[in-house]
């Protein structure tokens, strides 16, 4: 390895970089380096890190034992995405540790780490581990070089040691004083790093790339060129919009006008989409996306329900008039949710200011975008014979995936789940993201994969401890209008904390109503299994 391999943000470091060369990866050597020893963990963390993406990456195992690598275009990127989605998983970072050679696979292994492990505490730790109080208390009577095999054998990696390691840390920490408790929280770091040696280092550089994943932001800001270019290759595929009897025709150029191009851009599995400042329609929220299709760009408009609190395609919309009387829900309005990657991005977009448009106008760049009906009769009949018009028909599947029953069809709360292998896997959160939505207000939206990786779950819970499921998505391919290819019909499933009243189905809470809408929380969604899980998980008070 030279200084030439190294990432640019890696150079800001001087001096020790040639004495890290000649290192290699003798950890005796690493640590008689006494300058700036924080700096010299940070650069440890960065290769092994590089090593972990290519060596999953590219299926090289043999990677691993390098000094060092360099990583190819898009990898880092990819492996992100690939953690949030939950592809790359504890097991897949189980796996990896495995082929890390730990300090027990050497000659006479067990009784040099008995050598290292001769302090009382580390002694302790290893008893409580494998014997509880009394191995704790006992420590000195156990047979050292054979209790550190059985630890192995039972706890071969940092990762299957994580839990039973929190478990004794609580109880130390409830029976001592908080400087000793502290004393331990040190000493059990050491104690891992004696037994396990670069298995123990490669596990908190994974648990590193983890946490930097799932705090990563694949939105990207648009120079001013990169908008003007993608403003020229815009097309608008909608409907003329009908006011006082004449017709206008919604053009790229009139929604920048507007000032509604695009400003920021998210790429999520090969299909890149625009996305322009938000804005109201009649106090609803409302985004302009550009997504790419073939060399140019098609405006869509996407708006946030006020039931699930969630983010939809307008693929279509109905008038009276000049009066925009219904939004198009497709043959379901499961076709038109958007993935939760966007879903957060949108999120963040709404944090800022909305741009000022009056009424008139935003409701033009919404509607603009979509095809029109010019009675909501006309729209159900095309709605039932399944000859609905525009991209979403064409791209997007018109029947689900999956069925889960129909909205308002309500089983006993008791009796709503799913199939184990469907059920969400709340021990492993792949996104979060926070939202204020005006039926619910402040809303926390927590995302897990189904034990099989088929569904992913969104959790959306409000300020006082209440949960429902606010979206339920496959992981097909993404489409050009930005909504995956497969879907869920999530019946039941997907009651909203608070349904209208003429669809409640009689679960409805007359004593708490918003409007036309009762709230479903304490005669359905806090007795049905899954909601119940969520919370026991993160420690909710049903009451």
């Amino acid at each position: 390895m030279n200084a030439e391999q190294l990432n640019p943000s890696d150079k800001k470091i001087p001096n020790i970089w040639d004495t890290f060369a000649s290192l290699g990866n003798n950890p005796a050597n690493t640590v008689q380096l006494e300058e700036k020893p924080e700096q010299i963990e940070e650069y440890n963390q960065k290769r092994q890190g590089r090593k972990i993406i290519a060596s999953i990456m590219r299926g090289d195992n043999s990677i691993i034992g390098q000094s060092d690598v360099e990583l190819e275009k898009g990898e880092e990127e990819e492996f992100n995405k690939r953690i949030r989605f939950g592809l790359i998983d504890a097991s897949s970072e189980e796996e990896f540790l495995l082929n890390v050679r730990p300090p027990f696979h050497q000659k006479d292994g067990f009784l040099k780490l008995e050598e290292k492990l001769n302090s009382k505490h580390y002694q302790r730790l290893l008893g409580i581990t494998l014997h509880g109080a009394y191995g704790f208390y006992n420590y000195s009577t156990l047979n050292q070089a054979r209790s550190i095999e059985e630890f192995v054998s039972i706890y071969p990696t940092p990762l299957d040691f994580e839990e039973k390691c929190q478990e004794i840390l609580d109880i130390i920490k409830d029976s001592n004083s908080d400087a000793k408790y502290q004393e331990y929280v040190s000493d059990m770091e050491e104690f891992q790093n004696i037994i396990y040696g670069k298995r123990f280092e490669y596990y908190k550089a994974f648990n590193r790339l983890i946490e930097q994943a799932m705090q990563t932001n694949d939105t990207i800001e648009l120079t001013d060129s990169e908008k003007e270019s993608i403003i020229r290759h815009t097309k608008v595929d909608g409907d003329p919009f009908l006011f006082y009897g004449r017709e206008y025709q919604l053009d790229a150029k009139a929604l920048k006008s507007l000032g509604l191009e695009p400003q920021t851009k998210l790429i999520i599995d090969n299909t890149e989409i625009g996305f322009s400042k938000h804005f109201k329609v009649n106090s609803r929220d409302a985004i302009i996306g550009y997504t790419k299709k073939d060399d140019n760009y098609v405006a869509r408009s996407y708006y946030r329900s006020r039931s699930q609190g969630i983010w939809r395609y307008l693929p279509d919309y109905c008038t009276e008039g000049d009066v925009v009387s219904l939004y198009g829900k497709a043959y379901s309005e499961e076709m038109l949710n958007l993935p939760s990657e966007i879903q957060a991005t949108l999120n963040e977009i709404i944090n800022e200011k909305p741009l000022q448009i009056n009424d008139i106008d935003a409701t033009f760049a919404m509607v603009g975008t979509a095809k029109a009906y010019r009675s909501e009769g006309s729209y159900l009949v095309a709605r039932y014979n399944h000859a609905l018009e525009g991209d979403l028909y064409q791209e997007v599947d018109t029947e689900p995936s999956m069925d889960f029953g129909n909205v308002g069809e309500y089983e006993p709360p008791e009796e709503l789940t799913v199939p184990d292998e469907y059920w969400p896997n709340y021990d492993k959160e792949l996104m979060c993201w926070e939202s204020d939505t005006k039926l619910y207000g402040h809303l926390t939206n927590r995302v897990y994969a189904s034990e099989n990786n088929a569904i992913k779950y969104t959790m959306s819970e409000d300020d006082s401890g209440r949960a429902f499921i606010s979206n339920m998505e496959l992981s097909g391919p993404i489409t050009s209008i930005g909504v995956r290819k497969n879907w869920i019909k999530s019946g039941c499933l997907g009651t909203p904390l608070y349904e209208y009243a003429r669809q409640d189905g009689g679960y409805g809470d007359p004593s708490d109503t918003k409007g036309s809408y009762r709230c479903m929380w304490k005669n359905y969604l806090s007795k049905t299994p899954i909601i119940r899980a969520y919370l026991d998980r993160n420690k909710n008070n049903l009451d």
